[in-house]
């Protein structure tokens, strides 16, 4: 389970430094796309699935409190996302993509902190 941490994190990762390197171009690409069913879907499925390899790999991690408070909030986030509706979804994705740029690196900076996170506690 700890491989699959790893690899979530090094997913994550990448996806915050595209964010940094090209934070227009990313958001644009979310939100042309963000009212799209399988978009939707996606976001929805990957945060319950990455909430639950998060609290089932808690049971082997040398920190398992950090992990299963990060399960817990991927998985509230994606019944969240589900109960918000697709429409909704877009809205806030619109929203978002008129954000300033320096916004928009911050939270791949963040996106970046949480990969590394996840590959250290996979790998501790």
């Amino acid at each position: 389970m700890s491989v699959l941490v790893i690899v979530l994190g090094i997913l994550v990762l990448l996806l915050g430094l595209a964010v940094l390197v090209l934070p227009e171009r990313v958001f644009a690409l979310l939100d042309d796309n963000a009212g799209t069913q399988s978009l939707f879907y996606a976001s929805v499925i990957g945060r319950v699935f990455l909430g639950l390899v998060l609290l089932l790999a808690a049971f082997e991690s040398a920190f398992p409190g950090v992990l299963q408070v990060l399960g817990v909030i991927a998985v509230v986030l994606g019944t969240v996302t589900a109960l918000m509706g697709r429409e909704k979804v877009a809205k806030v994705a619109h929203r978002v993509d008129g954000l300033p740029v320096w916004v928009k690196r911050t939270i791949g900076a963040f996106w970046v902190f949480i990969g590394v996170l996840l590959i250290w506690l996979g790998w501790s």
